[in-house]
């Protein structure tokens, strides 16, 4: 009898370890069978590509916690999370900044505000559209400059300097918005050069933040990093940018690039058009 009460209190104890920690013990298993079954799984591109897609999903996730935490529950995340994309797209693709887009998808006021309230808010929002307007209007000059080769704020001139293309040459700068090449990536080959100054013009007219995280390669360095030895890459033709991937295909060309390769495992490489 007591060897039967010490049996069940260790399986007691076990089902309650594993209640406690199974998630983590299920998300080692998940990852040692990726590490071991799928190609390419232990690679930086993977990585990047992981962390430029899991954030927005850890924070509609800590949203719904707080939810399910104060014994209620939200069943609209899913199609607020499709709209808010979808609209996102319509002002990218119409040359409009990500703002404007964000304020398009922003909830009206409630109903039982006062009517004071009520005006307050009206005049913001004048104020606010008003601003949105010049900025898309902003936006939609370093569009039309981009592809035309004319002198825009975001940096594409005519000068003496310009590049056959009508593109500036990039030049390393600081701020917000362009492209950012990280320090162990070569853009130096082939078009690489051409490539990042429309990167550049594209962040800056876009507002995005683009990084440099993969340009030239070796046929060496390609093949380690499960690429080929004669692949876009290593004839200086292609860039891999993470912040481009949710940039249409109809905007890049209208910066003269272009996404070749379909699939969200490629949404970031990027070559000339």
């Amino acid at each position: 009898m007591t060897a039967l009460a010490a049996n069940f209190k260790d399986r007691t104890a076990i089902a309650a370890w594993t209640r406690e920690h199974g998630v983590y013990l299920a998300l080692v298993l998940l990852i040692l069978y990726n590490a071991i079954a799928t190609p390419n799984f232990l690679t930086v591109n993977t990585a990047q590509l992981l962390f430029s897609q899991v954030p927005p999903v850890i924070i509609v996730s800590l949203g719904m916690a707080l939810v399910i935490g104060t014994g209620g529950v939200d069943l609209s995340v899913g199609s607020i999370m499709a709209i808010a994309s979808a609209v996102l797209a319509k002002f990218v693709t119409g040359g409009a900044p990500i703002t404007g887009a964000a304020s398009a998808i922003t909830p009206s006021s409630s109903s039982d505000e006062s009517e004071a309230g009520e005006t307050g808010a009206t005049g913001e929002s004048g104020e606010s559209e008003t601003n949105e307007t010049s900025t898309a209007g902003e936006s939609e000059t370093d569009v039309a400059s981009a592809t035309t080769g004319a002198s825009p704020a975001s940096g594409i001139t005519a000068s003496a300097g310009t590049m056959a293309t009508g593109v500036a040459p990039f030049v390393p700068h600081g701020g917000q918005y362009g492209f950012f090449p990280t320090s162990t990536t070569n853009y130096a080959h082939g078009k690489e050069p051409e490539i990042a100054a429309r990167l550049d013009a594209l962040g800056k007219a876009l507002h995005l933040h683009l990084v440099g995280l993969s340009g030239y390669r070796t046929p060496q360095h390609s093949v380690a990093v499960g690429g080929y030895a004669n692949d876009p890459h290593t004839r200086g033709e292609a860039m891999d940018t993470p912040g481009v991937e949710a940039v249409p295909e109809s905007v890049l060309r209208r910066f003269g690039l272009t996404r070749p390769f379909p699939g969200a495992s490629e949404a970031d490489h990027i070559q000339l058009a």
